[in-house]
């Protein structure tokens, strides 16, 4: 969150940051080579904002097309094509949210049964009141409904602004209240004294209804901290507001109590008087090796060990010209091959994020840079608040630099995921009639990585299933909507059962099935569509092994195997 302007404003650089740098010589052997970029084709005539995957494969984009580049309450839909490309999908406008609700930077989540919720806004249209209203979108009545928000709105939940959120493991959604003012703060008093919100909140859907978790034992708050789910179901932060800074806070969500982490080394931003970036932090996600990498705001890094609960300190941030790229406000994914891609730029003394935004990769142990988008993507005149990335059910990252129809580019990692890592599919289907819901029972269905993150200003997590179908003779891809998420756990070896629904424009015929979660989709299953009675086998399943007595005179001979047959001269009768 910036203070005194939209985060969706393109900021105009110095001169000096437009001129041609010069890589260092820590960076000249940087891997070129690491994955490519491609710039989506045919975008429609809109400034793409916060996105986030539904679970029919198709990604919904909120637009930023208003008055000094603010929301309007617009979302357009990507469908991948029928190559499963999301370069040269299809683009369509979807509902628009409730009247008077245009959220910019809010807590978002993917909902069990498939639907979208977003809850507050630090802006709401062209005004930066850190609403508190919400909606939850319906993918399949193309529709928004409005929510309430806890409390009614009072106390904490008077103003929800740019909420952290996360979906727990068992598919209830939390969120924290992050914002304190009605109208822009402008005094550092009247900021501390607003933004100490504690308390959280979750959902229960069917009810519309909310419980407050009080904070027992917490130090932190919420402003401009992120959430991340972890293996064991609780829920980490660091709190990067004054009086807290040095820690970090894990949740339990069963108990409601807070426990603090020591930090190896500050994370923050040294300048928390400054108010467009006081407490900025970066983005925390979560690997396949069951490690946290968390980006800071002044060019520190930290990891965080899930099984001893310890930090230990991360690689630094690079340094381009005398200038240290940082996180202040940024994203990155989690690649299918286990390395991270990080968007940083540099945070200089004026107080200011300022472009050119530059790319890497952090591959467990240190941080490389690789090549850039195209000019088309604007990152030389936005500093990497401006970008948003999503992991998409193919393995690619998709890039928004919310600078225009232009600036949106999906990023092909080299490299592939390791067997551990696969969802596994172990019951399923082997035929079933399109608009019919089906269920699929594995391991790992959700992964073992959140995906993509921000931190406190959007969430793009990707910890759910997609069932994706690949047509064995034509190699079209299809994606079977998820109806019902069994768990969100991100824990290696989580049994879980979601059930999927085919979609009628689906052709008959013989399938691949796969269940993608986070980019990196599992061993696939044969499932055949079309107008045949459903029935479910067990996947993988082991011939069974008999043994047979062959007599040949007064001679014996006992033969096992899956058809077990006896030899030449010999028979089962005596």
């Amino acid at each position: 969150m910036k203070f005194f302007f939209s985060k969706g404003k393109l900021v105009v650089a110095f001169v000096l940051l437009l001129v041609a740098w010069v890589i260092p010589s820590s960076l000249a052997h940087a891997d070129t080579s690491a994955g490519t970029w491609t710039q989506l084709q045919g975008v429609p005539n809109f400034q793409p904002d916060g996105m986030i995957l539904l679970t029919n494969g198709s990604v919904l984009f909120s637009d930023q097309s208003g008055p000094n580049a603010t929301d309007t309450g617009k979302w357009y839909l990507l469908t991948p094509n029928a190559q499963g490309s999301y370069v040269n999908g299809t683009w369509q406008q979807a509902a628009s949210t409730p009247s008077g609700y245009a959220p910019e930077n809010a807590g978002t989540g993917i909902l069990p049964d498939g639907k979208f919720i977003i809850e507050g806004g630090d802006n709401n249209g062209t005004s930066a009141d850190w609403t508190n209203q919400g909606a939850i979108y319906d993918p399949v009545a193309n529709s928004w409904t409005s929510i309430a928000p806890p409390n009614n709105g009072v106390g904490e939940f008077q103003h929800i602004g740019d909420a952290p959120s996360v979906m727990l493991a068992n598919g209830t959604f939390l969120f924290g209240p992050s914002g304190g003012c009605s109208q822009p703060c402008l005094e550092l008093n009247n900021q501390v004294s607003n933004w100490l919100q504690q308390q959280v909140a979750t959902l229960n859907e069917s009810s519309a209804t909310w419980n407050v978790i009080s904070p027992i034992g917490r130090v932190g708050s919420n402003p401009e901290s992120g959430f991340t789910l972890l293996p064991d179901g609780d829920v980490l932060t660091i709190p990067s507001y004054l009086p807290s800074l040095g820690i970090s806070e894990i949740l339990d969500p069963t108990t409601g109590v807070w426990t603090q982490q020591n930090l190896p080394q500050p994370l923050v931003l040294p300048v928390p008087e400054d108010l467009n970036n006081a407490g900025e932090l970066g983005p925390m996600v979560l690997l396949p090796s069951g490690k946290v990498f968390a980006e800071g705001s002044n060019g520190n890094t930290a990891v965080f060990n899930t099984t001893t609960e310890t930090w230990t300190a991360g690689p630094s941030m690079p340094v381009i010209n005398g200038l240290t790229y940082t996180a202040a406000d940024a994203p990155s994914a989690v690649l299918q091959n286990g390395n991270v891609l990080m968007d940083l730029s540099p945070y200089e003394t004026n107080g200011n994020q300022d472009p050119p935004a530059h790319f890497f990769l952090y591959n467990g142990t240190t941080i490389a840079q690789i090549p850039d988008p195209s000019s088309n993507a604007n990152t030389s005149n936005c500093a990497s608040y401006c970008g948003f990335f999503l992991d998409l059910p193919n393995g690619q990252v998709l890039f928004d630099n919310r600078s225009g129809a232009q600036s949106l580019f999906v990023y092909t990692p080299s490299g592939t995921a390791n067997a551990s890592w696969l969802p596994a599919i172990t019951a399923a289907p082997n035929s079933v009639q399109q608009g019919t819901a089906f269920s699929v029972t594995g391991t790992q269905l959700s992964g073992i990585t959140t995906g993509a993150a921000y931190g406190d200003d959007w969430n793009s997590a990707t910890d759910y299933p997609i069932a994706q179908l690949t047509n064995m003779s034509t190699s079209n891809v299809y994606y079977a909507r998820t109806t019902m998420i069994g768990s969100y756990s991100v824990a290696p070896g989580t049994s879980s059962t979601s059930q999927f629904e085919i979609p009628s424009s689906v052709p008959s015929g013989s399938y691949d099935l796969r269940i993608v979660a986070s980019g990196i989709a599992s061993t696939p299953v044969v499932l055949t569509v079309g107008n045949v009675v459903a029935t479910t086998t067990t996947v993988p399943k082991k011939p069974a092994v008999h043994t047979i007595t062959c007599y040949k005179g007064k001679l014996t001979k006992k033969v096992t195997g899956t058809k077990p047959v006896c030899p030449k001269g010999y028979s089962t009768k005596k």
